[in-house]
């Protein structure tokens, strides 16, 4: 069944222009609830795809940001900087696809702690195996283990780091995206491929090299205050 529920997000999403990396992150949002005060300090609204997946709380009441805001309801921050919020400010905030744009990563990661909450959560992905997107700029890739290190070191101690892949087969078909311009050939190539990982694993379940920990597309991440 959750096999089943996968491929029809795949095909879904895929007819909807979103890529097999980002098709995953979605997915992995149903599994989150936001509620009370908090900041999208990615999105410039909730138009992005995720907000189809996360589960948002009636009530609930968010900000969004960007670095050059083209309207006056967003909020301007440069996230290398100081974070315009109070400390302990917010229920939650949202991080996503963002850090790998920040030379100055630390200071965002430190800033997102001092204005949560006691209790609140800074919830977010990062790309891993994903070609260089400039905007403006694009620095880094992270391991599980450098997430790790690096919300440790701003204050968190409660850390749950999901790499976000299928296998070696999806993620050589990831690298490929980019040229295959048919969205029906893109669905045809992930899910031929999501399915071959899947298989594989079945049948070499100790094969080390199959695991698709070792082939993450991204990294989401739950850091509790």
């Amino acid at each position: 069944m959750i096999k089943l529920k996968l491929y029809k997000e795949i095909i879904s999403e895929t007819f909807r222009g979103k890529r097999l990396g980002r098709v995953l992150q979605n997915i992995n949002f149903e599994n989150i609830k936001i509620s009370g005060v908090g900041i999208d300090l990615g999105a410039k609204s909730n138009r992005a795809s995720y907000y189809r997946y996360l589960k948002v709380s009636a009530g609930t009441k968010i900000k969004y940001t960007d670095l050059y805001p083209n309207s006056s309801d967003i909020l301007r921050v440069d996230l290398e900087k100081h974070i315009p919020s109070k400390d302990d400010s917010q229920d939650f905030l949202i991080l996503n696809n963002v850090l790998e744009h920040l030379f100055e990563y630390q200071v965002c990661a430190n800033e997102c702690y001092r204005i949560l909450k006691k209790g609140g959560k800074l919830i977010g992905t990062v790309p891993f195996l994903h070609k260089v997107h400039h905007d403006p700029d694009d620095f880094f890739r992270y391991t599980n283990s450098s997430l790790v290190k690096i919300f440790s070191r701003a204050g968190f101690d409660d850390i749950v780091i999901k790499p976000l892949g299928c296998g070696p087969f999806s993620a050589a078909v990831s690298q490929c995206e980019g040229v295959i311009r048919i969205r029906i050939l893109r669905v045809f190539f992930y899910v031929t491929s999501v399915f071959v990982d899947w298989a594989l694993n079945k049948i070499f379940p100790k094969a080390v090299v199959l695991k698709a920990e070792n082939y993450p597309l991204s990294f989401m991440f739950v850091c509790k205050k």
